[in-house]
């Protein structure tokens, strides 16, 4: 499982850390959304979008 360590210093040396392990995408997305909101960062979200892919139908076969 992949482990993740992010740490920020700000300019007066306050240090700000976050670990966490995670194998989904998800996840990380949110801990790093965490990671970065608690370093002073101001956004509404950071989020994952996946991309639409239509559902294809399986070819069928016409017996004339």
């Amino acid at each position: 499982m992949p482990s993740f360590y992010l740490q920020s210093i700000d300019d007066r040396g306050g240090t700000t850390t976050k670990s966490f392990d995670s194998c989904y995408l998800a996840e990380v997305v949110e801990n790093v959304d965490d990671f970065l909101k608690g370093s002073g960062f101001v956004f509404d979200e950071l989020r994952v979008i996946k991309p639409f892919q239509p559902v294809e139908s399986e070819p069928t076969l016409l017996n004339e």
